[in-house]
Formats: structure tokens, C-alpha cells, sequence
């Protein structure tokens, strides 16, 4: 089984845009090694591994970022939202999400292309809602993670170098569902529920209350 895929962006990515992303994988096997540099402990093993790449200006005012992969059903999830500025001037929301069934054969990519979406963010309590709607299908996915786990703040790259700019964590939980449009309505075709998923708060999407990346950046200037 295989899929003919060019992105979730699609042709998007052919036009001159202040940023793109592309997504190679949404869980290739791989291997990895660890080593503590301290302890000469060692562990590797094999991984399902993401793998992408952006470029453009830098990042978005506002982001989410979040990776998930089922390991048991081998379902996959992928999504990037935010506000993208254009001409120095409007943020623009944006939207680029991929989602895979390999046991169904199924894929799904959106972006502003093809489909609207709803969104609800709010990285004070870790909570991420989509709601996504394309001529013929419907995805629903419901993004949570702990705030404790949103309190280190990571660099990430603008127009100044790397800063301080997002946090993220790595133990999140996320629900997708996808319907299909019939005469009757949408009708529920795929569930899936994920663990150990990536979900990454960027720029003016980070809670403002106690903002790490606030206090990091200070520290840096």
C-alpha cells in the first residue's frame, strides 16, 4: 500500500508565500541511539519517525504544531495552525492538516484550498479543538495536554535568529474523528484516539499567564 502524496499544502507550496511546510512522513521505522554523555549509558531501538521541513521568513505570529501516530492501528495525524502575515501588513488564519488510515487506505489533506476551519486554542489550559470542513468530509480533533507540561519554554526560528518562542510537550492525548457527507447528513467513517502525541503552543498562542518564553527571552537580553 502507498499513497501519492505532495503535502498537506498541495499546490500551495508552489506559490510565494511567507512560509511553507512539507511533510515527508508521518511514521517511517527508523532507528536511534541515546547516549549520556555522563553515565556512557546507551539506548537504542527502533521508532515510527516524523519527518519535515520548513522554510520561508520565519514563524507565524501565532502556531500549533501537533504529531500523532497510533502505533496499534497505525493511524497518523499531523496538523499546523495559525495566523500567517502577508505583505507586513494582515495575519491571515491558516490551516495545514494531514490525517492517514493505512488498514483503510484512507488520507486526507487540507489546507485553505480546500476546506474552512474552526478552531478553538487555548494554551492556558493545554486545549486544542478543530473542527474542519471540506465539499465532502468533516474532521473533528480534540487536542489536550496537561499545562504543567507547557512550562519550559524552546527556541524556535524569525526574521532575528533563533529565540525563545514556543513551548510544547510530548505526553498529549488527541481524538480525531472523520465523517463523510451523505443525503442524510454527515455520517462518522474513522475514530481514532491518540497518546504520546507532540503539541507545540507558539508566539501569541502561549498562555500569557506565566509565559516561560516571556522570562527566557529576558534572560537572553
Amino acid at each position: 500500500m502507498s499513497f501519492t502524496y505532495t503535502g498537506p499544502a498541495g499546490y500551495l507550496d508552489a506559490l510565494p508565500l511567507p512560509l511553507h511546510w512539507y511533510v515527508y512522513s508521518l511514521g517511517s521505522v527508523g532507528t536511534y541511539q541515546w547516549t549520556n554523555l555522563t553515565s556512557k549509558q546507551v539506548i537504542k531501538g527502533r521508532v515510527l519517525a516524523h519527518q519535515e521541513k520548513n522554510w520561508g521568513n520565519s514563524f507565524p505570529p501565532s502556531w500549533i504544531w501537533s504529531q500523532a501516530i497510533n502505533d496499534t492501528t497505525n493511524a497518523t495525524f499531523t496538523a499546523s495552525v495559525g495566523d500567517v502575515t502577508f505583505f507586513s501588513a494582515a495575519d491571515v488564519p491558516a490551516h495545514l492538516i494531514g490525517y492517514r488510515n493505512h488498514k483503510t487506505d484512507f488520507s486526507l489533506s487540507v489546507s485553505p484550498a480546500n476546506s474552512i476551519v474552526k478552531r478553538k486554542i487555548d494554551g492556558c489550559h493545554g486545549t486544542v479543538t478543530l473542527d474542519v470542513f471540506t465539499s465532502v468530509y468533516r474532521m473533528k480533533a480534540v487536542l489536550t495536554t496537561e499545562p504543567s507540561t507547557l512550562k519550559t519554554c524552546l527556541p524556535g526560528p524569525t526574521e532575528q535568529g533563533f529565540v525563545p518562542v514556543c513551548v510544547e510537550s510530548f505526553v498529549a492525548m488527541a481524538t480525531v474523528e472523520i465523517y463523510q457527507l451523505t443525503w442524510l447528513g454527515y455520517k462518522i467513517i474513522d475514530h481514532q484516539h491518540f497518546s504520546r502525541v507532540a503539541l507545540e503552543f507558539g508566539g501569541n498562542f502561549i498562555c500569557s499567564v506565566n509565559n516561560p518564553c516571556t522570562s527566557a527571552f529576558q534572560s537572553k537580553t
